[in-house]
């Protein structure tokens, strides 16, 4: 097999590796520019997103 054998065989493996990265990029992207921005975020995150009502006890002393 020559060199120029080798290369027209890989050229659509190499294609479709570009074609998964530029999908990849395009959604990390769009994800970016469309994503939800939050300005008064709270300094204590929970899981359930929502603002802390008493502090936290502690039994680390």
């Amino acid at each position: 097999m020559s060199t120029s054998g080798a290369i027209s065989t890989l050229w659509p493996l190499v294609l479709y590796f570009a074609a998964i990265i530029a999908i990849i990029g395009a959604i990390l992207v769009s994800s970016f520019i469309i994503g939800e921005r939050r300005k008064n975020r709270s300094p204590l995150v929970y899981e359930s997103g929502m603002n802390p009502t008493a502090l936290p006890i502690c039994a680390c002393r």
